[in-house]
């Protein structure tokens, strides 16, 4: 997940924000002829102000995953998300609750210190996760391993690295016409790195880059909607994906390294005229 907040509370990491996902060498079983849709995620976040995080999530993933699918405005790799509004509160009694599929007993090995992590059981239409205040599991570079009995969705395992949480460079504050740029130091074992910033209605701007190219420069169009003297909280999240073929489809194995980042919109900025600063 890339949580963001401006004026707001900063969410939790691990499922994805609904809009985005990385994407890694899909790769395929032509012996076995099995489904490449996506029939589950399991995640490990190694986070900056917070400790280290096991999630697992069984559930199909649409076959369309494109950073920037349902943008209000695209420049290059980056793009500006409008508010969207939230669903309705169901009627009571009405709501189905989400069900997870099942994979039997799900083990999380760190191979590098030879240390198990933890077992995890398929109870009450899902798994329970790593509460992400557990005392530090794993080192960022250490290989993790993720191995499954197998049960709705067959056997399986897979190995990734840890990565290590992003230390960003982005101005503590910026003017909204002259956009942002952001720098990072490269993890030589992350794919691809997402920074986000957030406006208080709930606009996102978003940009997603190869985390060793340990830069980018989030176009001024994107921030049309963001007032000053806004105070912001990004997120920068690297990302690798692995992938394990059942024979029901592949699960996709999700290391992340996450961390926050404050910035705020300078007073001043003559584009905005004499809106509201809040």
């Amino acid at each position: 997940m890339l949580p963001v907040a401006c004026g707001g509370e900063v969410g939790g990491t691990g499922d994805g924000d609904g809009q985005h996902e990385a994407t890694g060498d899909a790769g395929t079983d032509s012996s076995t002829g099995a489904s490449d849709a996506i029939v589950g995620r399991v995640y490990a976040t190694t986070a900056t102000a917070a400790s280290d995080r096991f999630d697992v999530e069984l559930q199909p993933v649409p076959a369309v995953n494109e950073f920037c699918a349902g943008a209000t405005t695209t420049v290059g790799s980056c793009c500006y998300f409008a508010p969207t509004p939230p669903p309705p509160d169901p009627v009571p009694g009405t709501g189905t609750p989400a069900t997870e599929a099942s994979a039997g007993t799900i083990t999380l090995l760190d191979d590098t210190s030879n240390t198990s992590i933890g077992t995890f059981s398929y109870a009450g239409g899902g798994y329970v996760s790593v509460p992400m205040d557990a005392s530090d599991l794993w080192q960022p570079g250490d290989q993790l391993t993720v191995s499954a009995a197998g049960a709705q969705i067959g056997a399986f395992t897979v190995s990734a690295p840890a990565l290590i949480p992003p230390s960003v460079q982005a101005p503590s504050s910026f003017a909204a016409a002259e956009g942002v740029q952001v720098t990072w130091q490269p993890d030589p074992n992350a794919d691809t790195m997402s920074i986000t910033i957030d406006d208080e209605d709930g606009g996102i701007v978003a940009c997603s880059a190869p985390d060793a190219q340990g830069a980018l420069t989030m176009d001024a169009s994107l921030f049309a909607s963001f007032r000053p003297g806004d105070r912001c909280e990004g997120s920068a999240n690297r990302e690798t994906v692995r992938y394990a073929q059942t024979p029901t489809g592949r699960v996709a194995f999700v290391t992340m390294g996450w961390a926050t980042f404050e910035a705020s919109v300078q007073v001043g900025d003559g584009r905005h005229g004499n809106r509201h600063v809040r």
